[in-house]
């Protein structure tokens, strides 16, 4: 049978999948939420903003170059969360970098 490496790959891979998915098939959504949370200042800038269901944290990332002041990425799985705490860090918006945004699982 499979070991638990086989099943880590296989795991990583169908979200690698469904990460990319979701980048093409939302692609028009995500780039009118992008605008909205980036080109409102009066309406995120110094904002505190909760993202329920954050999943890959990138609404949350939006919120933070839009000016807000704190953001929390909310996401039900500890597993997704951690993904969501690699890509912050990897746009250096985490709390380690300076940045404003905290990602937690719950």
């Amino acid at each position: 049978g499979c070991g638990t490496a086989t099943s880590d790959i296989w795991i990583s891979l169908t979200l690698l999948l469904l990460l990319l998915l979701l980048l093409f098939c939302f692609q028009p959504r995500t780039e009118a939420y992008q605008k909205a949370l980036t080109q409102n200042p009066s309406l995120i800038k110094g904002a505190k903003v909760l993202d329920v269901g954050c999943g890959t944290g990138i609404l949350s990332m939006f919120a933070a170059k839009g000016g807000a002041a704190a953001v929390v990425g909310l996401d039900g799985s500890e597993r997704i969360a951690g993904f969501a705490r690699q890509v912050v860090a990897a746009n250096h918006l985490d709390a380690a970098s300076g940045g404003p945004v905290s990602i937690v699982a719950g």
